[in-house]
């Protein structure tokens, strides 16, 4: 009933497509079918009407389809012929009218489709309907105010995304903090730092780089005169009476350098060796005596 002045239109698209546009603002969606096929849609085969129930499902309108009885039995004898040619029906003015329906009971599965003699069945039918909606409105209402207002729904939730966002942020400082937290407990450095003899300090050192640069700190430098292998690092520490030596295995650490969480004592002690190498000890000499 477009022609009514119910439809707002506009000069820069048709009256057809107004009509389209229309749904938007639509809650709920009633639609009677009857046996005419009327004006066809500037889109395909359809009707405009056929073609605005189609647009009210995609826009996920609640819908009430109410198909005159005539057309609706006809319609069952339609599903189980189709396949034959040149039917002919005594109530639909057109057999698109039955392939549009059998298509919207194929395709629209949520939503009921009725059918009705006279006005009187579509109103009663729509009443009951709208009674129920009403009541199941006022339902949740009281749920949402015995346990929490709608707008602090909306509150928390939006609390709840500024916390993710926020979250997301900083996440990288985040995780790097923690995993700093991690590496200075790993048992790996806890033995390291046990034959370095540090007993109430702590260091972090992620990877080999890093432990490189603290062992060097310490005292601890690669000798020159043994050949760096993939197997294996060596460290030793000069002092004055004996060489510290601390050997790491490369299974301590990953393709990438980075220390590998290793707990299992047995390996720690594998891949970690300290021992103390004392300087050999010189013979005494007596000088020889001097002859003047």
């Amino acid at each position: 009933m477009h022609d009514r002045g119910a439809v707002t239109y506009t000069q820069e698209t048709s009256l057809e497509q107004s009509c389209y546009d229309e749904l938007t603002t639509c809650d709920i969606v009633v639609c009677i079918i009857g046996n005419k096929y009327g004006t066809q849609s500037s889109s395909g085969n359809y009707s405009i009407t056929m073609q605005e129930l189609l647009e009210a499902e995609k826009q996920k309108k609640k819908l009430y389809i109410f198909i005159v009885n005539d057309v609706y039995i006809e319609n069952n004898i339609y599903i189980a012929n189709k396949d034959t040619k040149d039917l002919k029906f005594n109530y639909a003015d057109n057999i698109e009218i039955h392939k549009f329906i059998a298509e919207i009971r194929e395709k629209i599965r949520n939503h009921p489709i009725l059918a009705f003699d006279n006005v009187a069945d579509v109103i009663n039918m729509l009443k009951s309907q709208f009674a129920g909606l009403f009541q199941r409105l006022l339902t949740q209402e009281a749920t949402l105010t015995e346990h929490k207002t709608y707008y602090d729904i909306v509150d928390m939730v939006k609390k709840m995304q500024e916390s993710i966002s926020l979250f997301a942020e900083e996440k990288e400082s985040f995780f790097t903090k923690f995993q700093s937290s991690i590496f200075t407990s790993l048992p790996t450095i806890n033995v390291i730092k046990r034959n370095m003899n540090m007993k109430y300090s702590s260091f972090y050192a992620p990877n080999k780089i890093s432990l490189d640069e603290i062992l060097n700190l310490f005292g601890f430098i690669k000798p020159e005169d043994i050949a760096a292998t993939e197997e294996e690092y060596t460290y030793h520490k000069y002092n004055e009476t004996n060489i510290e030596i601390l050997t790491l295995k490369s299974k301590l650490f990953d393709k990438s350098g980075n220390l590998e969480d290793i707990r299992d004592k047995k390996l720690l002690d594998e891949y970690i060796k300290y021992y103390i190498k004392e300087y050999p000890k010189q013979e005494d000499t007596m000088d020889e005596e001097i002859p003047f």
